[in-house]
């Protein structure tokens, strides 16, 4: 998803808590309005931020 839009990404954290998988992404730049609205529009997306 973030290669098709375009951005880098450099590291990922990945953990659970309960039953709640997520993941903490880093890029080398801000995420592109189009990565941030398809990471809302999936399904599997339950929360989104972003600085």
């Amino acid at each position: 998803m973030f290669a098709d839009a375009g951005d880098n990404v450099i590291g990922q954290h990945l953990s659970t808590r309960d039953h709640l998988g997520y993941a903490i992404t880093d890029a080398s730049d801000p995420l592109s309005a189009e990565a941030i609205a398809d990471l809302q529009a999936s399904e599997q997306c339950v929360w989104v931020r972003t600085w």
